[in-house]
């Protein structure tokens, strides 16, 4: 061999690895080899003795150490002279046997050529991994989780482990220490193509560190099932590629975009989006307005058909709230809304928004929803309902109760706190409308004259006003959500329980607070339309007192939240008001306000913020429970009364107004006694239980009856029916992949036999397993004396296992039992203790995700008054309904890229139409019975 070449030798068997990656084979290693030799052979003489000299040297350093890698031979650099003997021995694919180096200082002394003769003590594993991981700067790393020491079975050599970061995968793959692959990324990099897909990695390679790569892409996929899928929901900036659409995802693309975003099908033909998207690349795909329209209804109609498998495989009973809506457009819809416990948290799904072009009498309504819960086949699940205060819905429940067995009907309803909270406020605020009947009595007061003076044209700046509220409602930004025009029928008259004579002196006391409200109205409406002289002037006092410029709020008579408002930002801006109307040239002397009725305006405005705060408590994001209802009404009530005995602090005409609203509130407050859903939810809750009505002082009958409510719904419905359900946590249904769902869950039935087994399903957990008392009788035999030898009697013998439920004690007494805790999320509570508490849990989790409020369907028609503009007046009803269900389950991560592949994959449709009319049926679930 000649001097200073590198020993070459056959590298010994390595064990298996948990490695994706195939094995190599040996012709390809020999192919491989034998190309590297071949251009090692045809360097020049001085390449050859250079490389020579130092691998001489390098050979003198490496062979002291004990262990040996295997290090990628660079031919280019330099090349080795082999004997004879060995070179046919090419079994390393290219790749050659070196003594390992020590350390990065070693190998500076050995560019050095300094004396390393000397041996270097072995490094730790745990220090050499550290040092290692300082090198690896490829972004396939960020797809694992940090490396560790191991030394795996069979042959327990030291290896790197890595442990794969995809959620459910729990793959480790191995790196030896001292072989050939000791630093190679090869099987790291395939088995996160496997999990991950090859976009993520692709992806991955684009971005500027580890870092990002783990923060944006393995953390989006983990939580959404992939990165490049159109409709999962992503948090923080895009992640753009390089690579443009294909066909179909482009057309994917455009369907959430329109969905999401409100879009008009005829943008895809617009100038600028044309010219944004072709523009470089003129044959650049896009499709018809029409195309988009088709795939639009065909994703949601696949979507629903998930939603109905998701909500079938539910294991609880199911609470929904629904109420009517007239578009701009003239069309009239019903929505229905659906509520759920997922994950321990309240989910909600809009359920479906029926065009429902007939007369909105309560039998109609009724078999609307039994239509749409039987489409669903959910219809044995339902629980509760909120609605409204509305006549029409009495009817609807009472015919419900007859077409649904297993319905409750009155004794399941809620009531929409959010509009009884609305209807209390405006039957206090009724009480000082500036509007008043002439008496020729009283014709010369001069109170009376100026307030018939401030009332001039009221009624057509109300039309006004009402129309440029109309316009931005969908923007409120108060927290606010207005709850639907409200029927005389659900309005109290509390003037009805006064005498004659005590309603004339009201009118009498009551006209300082009219006053007072008619001066700021006219106020506001004069500054807003005078845009070139009062509403200058305005801001120029603004910034005369260095105040923020705002507008005094404009008071709409349908909506007592404007009035707060309005007295809330006057009495805030009350040196701006005095100083505009002290100026004689504005013309506004007329509207000030004298130190007194500034006092009572701030009265007016505290009574008035109870409603407020509830108000905007009710109708915030997540909804909150029907256990928060009675406590508050108790709190307003208070409120009330407090005030309407409170002679020194407040004006009579306000007292009495308080004293009115008080009425209101109790006619509702005792409608909740024909509801089962309030005491069972507040029993319920382990922050109240029972203490709650013994600390308001509640009778002991009354409670009494609330216990006897709640046992009696648990015994008949609850009671030792659940307890072969686990404790598991339920998957959500955002995070199910398409995978998953393709394989078995929620693909179409022409797809998929409709018997599958559910003991994959995430809500069902695994089939219930036989008591041991089942199977120590079915192992008895057809015999006396057949016997079972392999197991031990003594094993199954019910007096030496596990105390049954009902032996330990009734779940609903020992939960009874025990102190309220300090418990802010109920819901959650109840999922932590579902092994404690199997069958009570269930029962508390379903009264519990009962809304309080139907405000989630105000919420879903404010987005429809942004997807109606003027200009989109001639949209079918069923394109209306599949844009806003649409839009609500892409929020919600119920729409999957499957689904929306399915709908880019059917050819285009011709025509630059905006809409497209389908077929009868194109929406129908059909999932069998046996799904």
């Amino acid at each position: 061999m000649a001097k200073g070449a590198t020993k070459s030798r056959k590298r010994s068997p390595e064990p298996d690895t948990e490695s994706t990656a195939p094995s190599r084979k040996k012709g390809k290693k020999e192919t491989e080899g034998a190309r590297v030799h071949q251009q090692a052979s045809t360097q020049s003489v001085a390449s050859r003795s250079s490389a020579a000299r130092s691998d001489s040297s390098s050979a003198s350093v490496k062979r002291s150490t004990p262990k040996s890698v295997v290090k990628a031979k660079a031919p280019v650099k330099k090349s080795h002279t082999r004997s004879k003997a060995a070179e046919p021995d090419l079994t390393n694919d290219g790749l050659e046997l070196v003594e390992p180096v020590g350390s990065d200082d070693e190998e500076r002394a050995h560019a050095k050529g300094s004396d390393t003769s000397e041996p270097e003590p072995e490094e730790d594993p745990e220090a050499q991994l550290t040092r290692l991981q300082r090198r690896w700067d490829s972004p396939i790393y960020a797809f694992f989780e940090p490396a560790y020491v191991d030394h795996p079975a069979p042959t327990h050599r030291l290896a790197h482990a890595f442990r794969c970061s995809a959620r459910g995968c729990k793959r480790i793959i191995y790196r030896f220490v001292g072989t050939s692959d000791a630093s190679s990324t090869g099987n790291l990099s395939r088995h996160a193509k496997s999990c991950f897909g090859e976009d993520a990695v692709a992806a991955a390679r684009e971005a500027k560190n580890k870092d990002e790569v783990r923060t944006k892409i393995v953390a989006s996929f983990n939580k959404n099932g992939t990165i490049t899928s159109a409709f999962e929901r992503k948090k923080g900036g895009v992640t753009y590629s390089h690579r443009p659409f294909t066909r179909i995802e482009t057309r994917t693309e455009i369907v959430k975009w329109v969905a999401e975003d409100l879009r008009p099908f005829r943008i895809v033909k617009d100038r600028g989006f044309l010219v944004l998207m072709k523009t470089g690349r003129p044959g650049y795909y896009v499709p018809s307005p029409s195309t988009v329209a088709r795939d639009v209804k065909v994703v949601f109609a696949r979507t629903r058909r998930r939603v109905a498998r998701f909500l079938r495989r539910y294991p609880g009973r199911l609470n929904f709230a629904t109420d009517a809506w007239s578009s701009s457009n003239h069309r009239a819809f019903v929505a229905f809304l659906c509520f759920l416990e997922h994950n321990g948290t309240l989910f909600v799904i809009v359920l479906d928004m029926r065009e429902l072009p007939i007369a909105h009498t309560g039998a109609n309504l009724a078999r609307e929803f039994v239509d749409c819960l039987t489409e669903f086949r959910i219809q044995e699940k339902i629980l509760g309902v909120t609605c409204d205060n509305a006549s029409n819905n009495d009817t609807m429940l009472a015919k419900m109760m007859d077409l649904l067995p297993n319905f409750s009907g009155e004794l399941a309803r809620v009531r929409c706190f959010a509009h009884v909270l609305n209807l209390v406020a405006k039957s206090l605020i009724s009480e000082f409308d500036a509007r008043v009947e002439r008496n020729e009595d009283e014709v010369d007061e001069e109170e009376l004259r100026e307030l018939r003076a401030l009332t001039e044209g009221e009624e057509e700046e109300e039309v006004v006003t009402r129309t440029e509220s109309a316009a931005t409602a969908g923007n409120d930004d108060d927290g606010e959500v207005a709850v639907g025009d409200d029927n005389v029928d659900d309005e109290v008259d509390p003037m009805a329980q006064l005498t004659p004579q005590e309603r004339a002196q009201f009118e009498i006391d009551v006209r300082p607070v009219k006053l007072i409200l008619a001066k700021l109205r006219k106020l506001s409406f004069k500054i807003i339309h005078s845009t070139t002289r009062l509403l200058p002037e305005w801001k120029s006092v603004l910034r005369t007192l260095r105040l923020p410029e705002k507008l005094l709020p404009r008071d709409v008579k349908t909506r007592w939240n404007s009035t707060y408002e309005m007295l809330r930002v006057a009495i805030e801006y009350r040196a701006a008001v005095d100083m505009l109307c002290a100026n004689k040239s504005n013309g506004l002397r007329s509207f000030e306000l004298t130190p007194q009725e500034w006092k009572t305006a701030k009265q007016l405005r505290h009574v008035l913020k109870v409603f407020k705060d509830a108000t905007t408590f009710f109708s915030q994001g997540r909804v909150p429970n029907l256990a928060a209802v009675i406590p508050a009404i108790d709190h307003i009530d208070a409120h009330l009364t407090t005030i309407s005995r409170d002679e020194e602090k407040f004006s009579q005409p306000i007292r009495i107004a308080c004293g009115l609203a008080k009425e209101t509130l109790n006619k509702y407050y005792s409608l909740t006694d024909n509801s089962i859903s309030y005491r069972i939810a507040m029993v319920l809750h382990p922050r109240h239980k029972l203490s709650y009505f013994r600390k308001m002082k509640w009778s002991d009958q009354w409670i009494t009856t609330a216990r006897q409510i709640v046992s009696k719904e648990y015994a008949t419905n609850y009671a030792s029916r659940f307890n072969a359900i686990k404790a598991d946590k339920d998957v959500p249904a955002h995070e199910m992949s398409d995978e998953e769902e393709d394989e078995g869950n929620n693909i179409e039935p022409e797809e998929q036999d409709d018997d599958e087994d559910d003991e994959d399903d995430p809500f069902l957990g695994k089939p219930d397993e036989p008591e041991p008392s089942e199977t120590a009788s079915a192992t008895s035999g057809n015999s006396d004396f057949d016997e079972d030898d392999t197991e031990n009697i003594f094993e199954h013998l019910e007096t030496l296992g596990p105390l049954k439920p009902n032996e330990v004690s009734d779940e609903l007494a020992r939960y009874l039992s025990s102190d309220p805790e300090d418990v802010s999320d109920p819901i959650q509570w109840w999922c932590d203790r579902r092994a404690q508490y199997p069958n009570l849990s269930r029962m508390a989790i379903d009264f519990l995700t009962i809304p309080a409020t139907s405000v989630p369907v105000e919420h879903l028609f404010s987005i429809g008054r942004l997807l109606l503009p003027y200009i989109r007046n001639r949209m079918q009803g069923q394109t209306t309904r599949a844009l806003l269900c649409l839009k609500s389950w892409t929020q919600a991560c119920l729409v999957k890229q499957t689904d929306a592949k399915k709908a880019a994959q059917m050819s285009d449709v011709e025509g630059d139409g905006s809409d497209v009319e389908m077929d009868e049926g194109w929406d129908r679930i059909d999932l069998e019975d046996s799904d």
